[in-house]
């Protein structure tokens, strides 16, 4: 039943210009999305020349702003509204009363509109974060830096995101039924 309910990158990719990736883009945000996995989940994760810079800009975020790992890339689902998806992460971050949904982004620059798509997928695992029972305060888009300096959040999610996320999902239905 899950696997047939739409994912959150699914519902928002359709409207993703798709054409600035690259292979080299694509393979660079999934090598990165890994060793951060790992890095969370406390694994030791050998050194990686042509991304560390990344990882380096993201072990200096961790240090600084993370309190403690609640859920890594997990599948969560939400029955309510009918979908489901795998968020970065859910972390507590030092001095928050929730938690957050970071999720990492390995571009240099983004366009406009690319940037609220971001803002959309990250309201969307919210509603699914919060349908779990995480009591969430936060969104955050990461953009890890190439050279290792700190990553820095260029986006923080609003509620309203959801509330958009919400019609993105119902378009898709509209559209796919």
């Amino acid at each position: 039943m899950n696997e047939e309910l739409p994912r959150v990158s699914d519902i928002i990719g359709r409207y993703e210009d798709t054409t600035w990736y690259d292979e080299a883009s694509r393979e660079r945000g999934t090598i990165v999305h890994r060793i951060i996995k790992g890095l969370l989940k406390g694994l030791w994760i050998p050194k990686h020349p042509l991304h560390q810079g990344y990882i380096d800009s993201f072990l200096g975020w961790k240090e600084e702003m993370v309190e403690e790992v609640i859920l890594v890339e997990e599948p969560l689902v939400c029955v309510e509204f009918g979908f489901r998806g795998r968020p970065d992460a859910i972390l507590k971050l030092k001095g928050d009363i929730g938690l957050s949904i970071p999720d990492w982004k390995t571009s240099a620059s983004a366009s406009v509109l690319m940037k609220k798509l971001w803002r959309l997928r990250t309201g969307g695992y919210r509603i699914l974060a919060e349908s779990n029972g995480y009591k969430i305060c936060r969104c955050l888009d990461l953009l890890l830096n190439v050279d290792g300096k700190p990553a820095r959040a260029t986006a923080e999610g609003e509620l309203l995101d959801t509330a958009y996320f919400l019609r993105a999902l119902d378009l898709n239905r509209f559209l796919n039924g």
